[in-house]
């Protein structure tokens, strides 16, 4: 599950500070949690609770699938350039999925953004664009400038710890909302620690969505173990929570989070489908 060249490229390694983070809680769990009847969701909260759970499911997975183009285009341009032309790209964003969506890498110039590479994904097939071309006005130079503006807000704020992180960023009537959220290693899973970023009036408002990052060994939550992290800062499950489950979820798919209210079951239903359970 190691992240790609790219990612790794504009990021900062991992150090002490994280792991010691390892064992860092919002709140103990409970000592006994019984797996073998959990009880749906939609049954063990109120209605308005699940409601803003199931929408904040759906930015999960969209960021989730952000992270899958970014994925494949980073082992792409990793192979199509040298590694002197990787320095210089400044960021990426991407929008949709592997069978409608694209990822851009660009640069900055003194006279604005330039497109490095851009990769569209179209029915799984991949079609490239190499070589630099200015960003004109338009859809796509607004997404990069407010990802490049966010980037460097996240990157200046105290919020940014010494870890290697990965951006998302979204887009819905004309506002724009970015994340960051710790990266994995070849090692570990690494969940929580998440920040979001929302368009204010004069500049970008900073929310922390967990506490710390909880890196979790592959080898303590594959198979029939079930990993255990505890999780957002409120009551419910946030959409990062939801995004780092879908990232991971072929590898780990049954998770435990623990809410300031709730002990969630995240797990695949026979058909695939994520499901929600409140644990006892």
């Amino acid at each position: 599950m190691n992240k790609n060249p790219f990612f790794l490229l504009l990021a900062i390694s991992f150090s002490a500070i994280l792991f010691a983070c390892a064992g860092h809680n919002n709140g103990p769990f409970p000592d006994r949690i019984n797996l073998s009847d959990p009880t749906p969701a939609e049954q063990a909260m109120h209605a308005a609770e699940f409601r803003t759970m199931d929408s904040l499911a759906q930015i999960g997975l969209a960021l989730a699938m952000q992270d899958g183009l970014a994925w494949i285009a980073s082992d792409s341009i990793s192979v199509d350039f040298p590694e002197s032309r990787l320095r210089e790209l400044s960021g990426w964003v991407a929008q949709g999925n592997v069978d409608d969506g694209f990822c851009l890498f660009y640069g900055k110039t003194d006279s604005g953004f330039v497109q490095i590479a851009r990769y569209d994904f179209v029915g799984g097939a991949v079609n490239r664009s190499l070589g630099k071309i200015d960003i004109s006005e338009g859809m796509i130079y607004d997404l990069v400038k407010m990802n490049d503006s966010a980037n460097t807000f996240f990157n200046n704020s105290s919020a940014r710890l010494n870890i290697r992180y990965n951006s998302y960023i979204l887009e819905k009537d004309g506002k724009y909302t970015y994340y960051a959220m710790p990266a994995t290693t070849g090692e570990y899973a690494v969940y929580g620690g998440a920040v979001k970023l929302s368009m204010g009036e004069n500049s970008w408002n900073l929310e922390l969505l967990h506490k710390s990052p909880v890196p979790l060994k592959w080898k303590d939550i594959t198979g029939d173990n079930v990993g255990a992290r505890t999780s957002s800062m409120g009551d419910l499950l946030n959409e990062a929570d939801f995004a780092q489950y879908y990232i991971t979820w072929n590898a780990a798919p049954r998770q435990i989070i623990q809410t300031k209210k709730y002990t969630i079951l995240l797990a695949r239903d026979n058909k695939g489908q994520m499901s929600i359970m409140v644990a006892k």
